[in-house]
């Protein structure tokens, strides 16, 4: 929301779907590093 009032319109959308592909590899780089973590510690998945 913040963008919206400081940022033009086009500008805060631009910016809201980086952010939105950002966090799409970061639940991806999760996933990923409980897996490993878990391969690690020996603990299956919950």
């Amino acid at each position: 929301m913040m963008l919206r009032a400081r940022l033009s319109p086009d500008r805060a959308l631009e910016l809201n779907r980086k952010f939105q592909t950002y966090l799409d590899a970061f639940g991806e780089a999760q996933k990923a590093a409980r897996t490993l973590l878990e391969d690690l510690t020996g603990t299956g998945p919950r």
